[in-house]
């Protein structure tokens, strides 16, 4: 583990894998109560795991095609899956049985996000360039929005539920009435050139998101003007959509995300600064290039990681600890 002059006594350590998905990750999300973790592959599965006893709890079969993305309700009591056989799934996550099928999109669906605290929408990002959102109770959809030029590769709420954030392959990130479906704002990260948007996540703040470009930077985008107030390198990102996230730990404020260099690298929110990267490649993957995916819970320790390019299929859990 590579450490900044300034880093702290602590840095994440390997702690557990979860093993049984058969084909590439494509995304892990933590439950709420961050007691559970979810992954969901190309081998059409979702699959929940057990943090306390690092066990699978549910495998949930269903989709006709691979899965690209899922999400929790605020009670953790429902997850959405999201899959290339263009429908999105309802499932009872202690049960593992489908509740409800929402078709429509016409491509492949590649990201969700439920509205909290009260989850009773669901939003929904696609190749054929539409959000749609959907009621939860009936499985209707409410509005199809003609959201961008290019697919949507990342979506979100806002802290207040209030707004959906999408951002795309053609370089914007745009702010959306969740009733009425206009647009309220549209931000543009390219210049010269189209750099997609890879990323979006809101930040405990709800004047701040993050936002990830396939540029190799992550930045914190002040929602009201739209500047860019931190940026956040070093790390690399030209062809995979990598999660970024924000952590925070008695006094340390971090930022995380994977890298196609195999690494985990992790930021001071404040100075911009990399405290330390962590390899996730084994040494004999080392001609190999490594890219690798990372995501965390609320208010939680833990985070997990995941390769997106056939290392292997496993989930990894590091807890952030003592560094002895």
């Amino acid at each position: 583990m590579m450490l900044s002059d300034s880093v702290p006594s602590r840095s994440f350590e390997f702690e557990f894998a979860c093993r049984g998905h058969e084909k590439t990750i494509s995304s892990a999300k933590f439950s709420n109560d961050v007691s559970r973790v979810a992954s969901v592959s190309g081998d059409k599965t979702c699959r929940i795991w057990s943090m306390k006893t690092h066990n699978l709890a549910q495998i949930l079969v269903g989709h006709a095609g691979g899965l690209c993305d899922c999400a929790w309700s605020s009670d953790d009591k429902i997850i959405a899956t999201a899959s290339d056989d263009t429908s999105l799934m309802l499932w009872d996550s202690w049960t593992g049985k489908c509740i409800r099928l929402l078709a429509g999109h016409e491509c492949s669906v590649t990201c969700c996000a439920f509205n909290l605290p009260s989850s009773n929408v669901l939003a929904s990002g696609s190749l054929d360039e539409t959000l749609r959102l959907w009621d939860i109770k009936n499985g209707k959809c409410i509005l199809v929005i003609p959201a961008h030029a290019d697919p949507i590769s990342t979506i979100c709420f806002s802290v207040d539920g209030t707004m959906i954030l999408t951002g795309s392959y053609d370089g914007s990130c745009r702010f959306w009435d969740k009733h009425s479906g206009a647009c309220l704002k549209s931000l543009s990260v390219s210049g010269d050139k189209v750099i997609p948007v890879s990323f979006l996540c809101c930040t405990p703040n709800p004047s701040y998101i993050l936002l990830g470009t396939l540029s190799d930077s992550i930045m914190l985008i002040d929602i009201k003007s739209g500047r860019s107030l931190k940026k956040y390198i070093s790390h690399k990102n030209r062809e995979f959509c990598l999660p970024t996230c924000y952590m925070k730990i008695e006094e340390a404020e971090l930022i995380m995300c994977g890298s196609e260099n195999g690494q985990i690298y992790v930021w001071d929110s404040n100075s911009q600064q990399v405290l330390y990267t962590v390899p996730v490649k084994r040494a004999h993957e080392k001609s190999f290039k490594s890219v690798v995916a990372v995501t965390t819970g609320r208010n939680n320790n833990a985070i997990v990681s995941f390769f997106l390019n056939k290392i292997d299929h496993e989930l990894k859990v590091w807890r952030y600890s003592e560094h002895k």
